[in-house]
């Protein structure tokens, strides 16, 4: 990720994050976490890591692949009331197979990350080598999703309790390197912030 304008600690660090070649019919990292593909789209580097992570929750068997059964739960689970909705438990499933076979363009029995991607970004199938090469590649930070115990939530929400010393429910740099000055060093805490902002918008969401 690349930033025009006189260099300041972030930018600097942001600077030795991956690039591309800028050639022709190869996709590239670009100003402000922007991913440009071969024919001029530009994706933002967050909704990639997004649609991983809900990829990654989706994909209940952490096997890389949603499966039919898969999707059906997590479309009954995001909405309690897709059978009344829908006119029944059976015809909601039929609704859940159709969608299922559009995101299945390959007719392989699953869905694969790469196969999503060209759903979302090929736009009639316009979509490179390349391109989805360079996609997956954003994406790769977002291991499987583990899920997290009530026990553990709580703790970690004790926690941003006492780092977000003005509880406006966000973490800026000052917060986060104040809060790990006994564990690791200024700079080390300053390198952690800039990898943690992914959408660079200089603060932390829980």
């Amino acid at each position: 990720v690349t930033r025009s304008g006189p260099p300041t600690d972030r930018s600097e660090q942001a600077e030795t994050s991956a690039r591309r070649n800028s050639g022709r019919g190869q996709a590239r990292f670009e100003l402000k976490g922007y991913l440009k593909l071969s024919r001029g789209q530009r994706v933002p580097i967050v909704d990639v890591l997004r649609l991983k992570e809900v990829f990654n929750e989706v994909d209940d068997d952490g096997d890389g692949a949603i499966s039919p059964t898969e999707l059906t739960r997590a479309m009954f689970k995001a909405n309690p009331g897709l059978a009344t909705e829908s006119g029944g438990v059976a015809q909601a499933r039929v609704h859940t197979q159709s969608l299922f076979r559009a995101l299945d363009a390959k007719h392989q029995g699953k869905i694969g990350f790469e196969s999503l991607l060209r759903v979302v970004y090929g736009r009639g199938g316009d979509l490179s080598r390349d391109d989805v090469h360079a996609l997956v590649e954003v994406g790769k930070p977002c291991a499987p999703v583990r899920r997290i115990s009530p026990d553990e939530m709580q703790t970690i929400m004790d926690i941003w309790g006492v780092w977000d010393s003005d509880h406006d429910g966000r973490l800026v740099e000052a917060e986060f390197v104040a809060a790990l000055r006994t564990c690791i060093s200024r700079d080390e805490a300053k390198r952690l912030f800039v990898e943690a902002d992914k959408d660079d918008s200089g603060d932390l969401s829980f």
